[in-house]
């Protein structure tokens, strides 16, 4: 059972625990996704196991619930490692933003750094495939529905802030 810490919808802690996945009107927990960047411009999906509870077989960015006593860059360093078998640097990452959905908040990351596909070990409970696809084929499978809708939500907004980031053009 993975445990998470539940807060307000200011995001102060309640001092409360609870399953993952029991929610509670007016209660939220922390959940981080990952957009990896790589030299090229483009951006790493990975396509989520079949038996996953939520979106099975989904081609989705990295990411995962916070877990109790844990902070959000704690989380993506934990949540990378475990699914993608990945070492990130804190020089490697920036907040891109955050936001609060109906049960949670979520901290998107951008983490800029190059590696080889060959070089990912997979955690098969999670993933069952990686790519490195451009930005616009990122907004085709938006548009073909091929994303969780948790994901799609935010995508075209964290995509022109990426490509601003591209750009230089960080104002």
């Amino acid at each position: 059972m993975e445990l998470v810490d539940k807060f307000d919808n200011k995001r102060l802690p309640l001092s409360k625990q609870t399953e993952r996945y029991e929610k509670t009107k007016g209660e939220f927990n922390q959940s981080v996704h990952v957009w990896f960047l790589n030299s090229k411009n483009e951006l790493l999906l990975q396509k989520r196991s079949e038996t996953k509870r939520v979106y099975p077989g989904m081609w989705a960015v990295t990411g995962g619930a916070v877990d109790s006593g844990e902070l959000p860059i704690e989380a993506l360093y934990r949540e990378v490692k475990e699914e993608l078998g990945i070492t990130i640097l804190p020089e490697e990452t920036e907040l891109l933003m955050s936001l609060q959905r109906t049960y949670d908040f979520v901290d998107i990351y951008l983490v800029r750094k190059d590696f080889d596909i060959k070089d990912v070990t997979m955690q098969p409970e999670e993933v069952t495939e990686v790519k490195w696809i451009t930005i616009n084929e990122f907004r085709a499978l938006i548009a073909e529905n091929k994303l969780p809708p948790s994901n799609a939500f935010y995508s075209e907004f964290a995509l022109k802030l990426i490509e601003r980031r591209i750009n230089n053009d960080w104002n």
